[in-house]
Order: C-alpha cells, then structure tokens, then sequence
C-alpha cells in the first residue's frame, strides 16, 4: 500500500507542479502547508523549483532550489529572494508589504526630513 502511495504522490506532485500560478489559486489546498514542509525538513529539488506551498491563508512559491523549509525562514518576512505570494492576475504589479511603511525604513522607503 505504501509503495502505491508513492507513485501517485509522485504523479500527482507533478501534475499540479505543471499547472499555471493562476490554475494554483483555484485549488490551494492541493498544494502542501509550509508548516508540514517545515516539519518534514523538506528541501526543494531543481526540478520542483518553483515549489508552491500554502501558507498564513495564502499560496506562495519557493524560487530557489536547495533550500529547506526551515521554522525561522517564514514567507514574507526577510525571505522574499527564497519565497514568493503568488498573485492573481488583478493583483499583478502590486507588492504586498507584510510590515508598515515606517517599519521598512531604509528597505523599500527612505525618510525624508521636512
């Protein structure tokens, strides 16, 4: 039974792994949480990149292969070169900021004396 389970989770990991960002988001529970990946000390393999994950309610994607799901590497905090929110096309352009403006002085904004 454990050997049947194997070659589906195969064969189902890379049909969904096909699928386009937008297909993802119709169907995020297909895809594993970021908390099992990160209990399971999963590392990302080449030919998964990119990797897409649930996590926090949303659909992300590891860009990088050979890097594992570790608990202090959280998605969208000091991660963006490892994870990325996968948008839909609406949102397309946009940056999602995960902390308030002030609190990402010297990142993405410069203050500015008046």
């Amino acid at each position: 039974m454990l050997e049947l389970y194997d070659r589906l989770h195969t064969i189902i990991s890379k049909g969904i792994a096909m699928v386009d960002d937008q297909t993802a988001l119709k169907s995020p529970e297909v895809y594993p949480s970021w908390e099992w990946l990160v209990k399971q000390d999963y590392e990302v393999k080449q030919e998964e990149v990119p990797m897409r994950f649930q996590f926090g309610g949303a659909l992300y994607k590891c860009i990088k292969s050979g890097k594992m799901f570790k608990s202090e590497w959280v998605p969208g905090v000091g991660t963006a070169s490892i994870f990325v929110m996968v948008a839909n096309d609406d949102e397309s352009g946009t940056i999602t900021l995960q902390f308030l403006p002030h609190e990402l002085i010297d990142h993405y904004f410069v203050e500015v004396a008046v």
